[in-house]
């Protein structure tokens, strides 16, 4: 066997042991959340999040799988107790959030810290009003997992994938509706960044929700639909006045009730 042979042969082996040991761990789904994140929350982050942890896992994974029975998935050392607590002070936000126990999120938020997730059109975020929303529309928070994607000294790096239900969409049969995520920086036991991703275009909340409620409320009562969108009529994005959330409050409720079992309203 020639030298080029045998370095063609070593770097297929090679590769197709790195494409095993991806295939065997969450990197391209971590991957995946990550670039999202960033792609929305970039313009706001004083701080990239750069990408270098998850090549050093996948390197870590691919040199396991190329040496069998040196190290075993069970022999492996558990997460360091920084990323578990970054981890577990994420997943708490996300439980006051979802459970919309206001002042409990806040106190997971470090005094300057930077957030991006309820965003005007301004550039400014109210996150604690666009709760206020949420909780008007019967939002429901199933969170999935939160992972985390890189340590330095600026913090760790987390992110949280949910699925979400709106609109009494669980009641009416549908949803959840996923592709949503949480992006933190954690950092002494506080969240110095925040952001949030939802997909209501790509997952079908879009279609199956809200384009049919923006129909049925313009109908049922148009004066009321004014108030409660900021574009009326366009009806593309939702006031946030306390008044206008009493009213999401209550026509949520109607359509709800209308149709429940099947009823078109």
């Amino acid at each position: 066997m020639t030298t080029s042979e045998l370095e063609r042969r070593l770097a297929a082996v090679l590769d197709q042991h790195a494409e095993d040991a991806m295939n065997e761990t969450r990197t391209d789904e971590l991957l995946t959340r990550f670039e999202a994140d960033t792609e929305r929350q970039a313009k706001r982050r004083r701080k990239g999040w750069a990408a270098g942890g998850l090549v050093a896992v996948a390197a870590a994974a691919a040199l396991i799988a190329w040496l069998p029975g040196t190290v075993s998935r069970d022999s492996q050392p558990a997460p360091p107790a920084q990323e578990r607590g970054a981890e577990q002070t994420a997943a708490a936000f996300v439980d006051a959030y979802g459970s919309f126990d206001r002042e409990r999120a806040a106190s997971y938020l470090a005094d300057d810290a930077v957030l991006d997730l309820w965003v005007d059109q301004y550039g400014d975020d109210h996150w604690q009003r666009g709760n206020r929303w949420l909780e008007a529309v019967q939002a429901k928070f199933l969170l999935d997992s939160c992972d985390t994607i890189r340590r330095s000294s600026e913090g760790t790096y987390v992110s949280c994938a949910y699925k979400l239900h709106a609109f009494g969409s669980d009641q009416l049969g549908k949803g959840p509706y996923d592709l949503n995520t949480f992006s933190f920086a954690v950092k002494d036991g506080k969240i110095v960044e925040a952001g949030q991703v939802q997909s209501p275009g790509a997952n079908g909340f879009g279609q199956q929700m809200w384009g049919p409620f923006v129909d049925w409320v313009s109908k049922a009562y148009p004066r009321d639909a004014a108030v409660m969108y900021a574009d009326w009529p366009v009806g593309d994005v939702q006031s946030e006045t306390p008044r206008s959330i009493e009213l999401w409050r209550k026509h949520v409720e109607d359509y709800v009730e209308t149709h429940a079992g099947g009823g078109t309203g």
